[in-house]
């Protein structure tokens, strides 16, 4: 098996088994037992941002629609994190206090809100046994998709109570955010893609940005205070990517650059804030 072989191997265990959300598009924060079954529900956006990385550079090099597809679909699924030209930190991963109650089926369910076609279809891709406390987490055989039957499922599981969303906005999670846009522009040659990227990077200068000094989140319109230096490194990188496409923000890219440097003594500190304890270097 070559690195290709072995690449597609695990970008299709992760997209086809338990740690997808087959529905929406994105993927929940990590699963629980070794065959990716049963995730924590959780839906993170720095996992979203990162993966979105993934699948982009997957579909540029493996040159596989299905890639595409989940590129695409988790876009979409970002879509519903977005607010005031920002992407919220993460969702929750029960309701009602309910791990996953969201997101599982009963089989009975399927069959009344699916035709007869319909749920024999999605028995053929999906694996349709009780596997999450008496309930089915839906996973799938092999990395396929079913649009319109996917799509319904998902507009009948959007009626139900929906998890907690943690609305703080995170700059190093929307810089990666941004950075995953920028990518899956570069694969897919979609322009959209690219002003969303170079969009969300103005956004984050205008609210998460003051005088060279990058804020860690803000929630509310009302700021963190406290440097970190993984703002100022992703923001940085970010910075990089849309200079490549713009020729713009020379001078921000030089300010970070000397910011990031900042947080070096002897070595690497995670923050500048007044309480934080700096901790000797293992040896």
């Amino acid at each position: 098996m070559d690195s290709k072989e072995i690449l597609e191997k695990i970008l299709d265990a992760m997209a086809t088994r338990g740690l997808h959300d087959h529905l929406q598009g994105g993927f929940y924060r990590y699963c629980v037992d070794s065959s990716w079954t049963i995730p924590h529900f959780e839906k993170m956006l720095y996992d979203q941002a990162m993966l979105l990385w993934v699948y982009s550079i997957a579909y540029k090099v493996l040159k596989k629609t299905k890639y595409k597809i989940i590129v695409e679909k988790i876009v979409e699924c970002l879509g519903d994190t977005y607010d005031e030209g920002l992407y919220y930190a993460a969702h929750d991963a029960d309701a009602d206090h309910q791990e996953g109650k969201t997101y599982v089926w009963d089989k009975e369910e399927l069959q009344r809100q699916l035709t007869k076609p319909e749920y024999e279809k999605l028995a053929e891709l999906y694996e349709l046994e009780k596997n999450f406390e008496g309930r089915i987490h839906l996973i799938k055989k092999k990395n396929s998709f079913l649009p319109e039957i996917e799509k319904k499922l998902l507009q009948i599981r959007k009626k139900r109570k929906q998890p907690y969303t943690d609305k703080k906005f995170v700059t190093s999670w929307n810089a990666l955010t941004g950075i995953g846009f920028m990518m899956a522009y570069r694969s897919l040659d979609d322009q959209a893609l690219k002003e969303k990227a170079i969009s969300l990077f103005k956004k984050i200068l205008e609210k998460q940005y003051r005088r060279g000094e990058v804020y860690h989140s803000s929630y509310q319109a009302k700021l963190q205070k406290g440097e970190f230096l993984e703002d100022y490194a992703a923001l940085l990188l970010y910075a990089t990517y849309v200079y490549e496409e713009t020729g713009e923000y020379k001078e921000i890219i030089k300010t970070l650059y000397n910011k990031v440097g900042d947080f070096y003594d002897q070595q690497w500190i995670e923050s500048k804030t007044k309480d934080f304890v700096k901790t000797p270097a293992q040896t």
